[in-house]
């Protein structure tokens, strides 16, 4: 869980039993998914930062894995990192990583601006992400307000 206990967003665990709240991250981290093989916490540092960071459970070793992933919107496979990046303001396109690296994969350029969050399906086959398709408002002038 993320809390502000240290002074900072950081990610916290603590086992399901209760007990002693644990600090995982200590360089600032705002988003957390744990790897499938529960060896690394990815994150990002600030809902605004771009970078997507990784954090050894093992050995506590941070290290940046991309540079331009939009909000909160990856996912971890059980072969990689499902990512939207903005290529500009208004060019999304959802890309894979696979865990050994390389070079990343465009699948989709999309067509709308996405909203935050993606999910894989566990066979990796589907991807789901929610799209801004039209925005807007409406102002009203109101007579005789009391």
């Amino acid at each position: 869980y993320r809390s502000t206990d240290s002074g900072r967003e950081e990610i916290w665990k603590i086992r399901v039993e209760g007990g002693t709240p644990v600090q995982v991250t200590r360089n600032g981290a705002s988003f957390a998914l744990a790897s499938p093989d529960c060896k690394y916490l990815y994150f990002k540092k600030a809902l605004f930062d771009s970078a997507l960071w990784r954090w050894s459970l093992e050995n506590g070793s941070e290290e940046r894995v991309l540079e331009q992933v939009h909000f909160r919107s990856f996912a971890l496979g059980t072969s990689g990192i499902w990512y939207d990046t903005t290529r500009n303001a208004s060019e999304h396109q959802l890309r894979f990583l696979g865990y050994a690296g390389g070079d990343p994969l465009t699948l989709v350029n999309l067509t709308a601006q996405p909203l935050i969050g993606l999910s894989v399906s566990p066979d990796e086959r589907w991807a789901i992400l929610s799209q801004i398709v039209r925005e807007g408002s409406d102002l009203m002038l109101i007579e005789g307000f009391r």
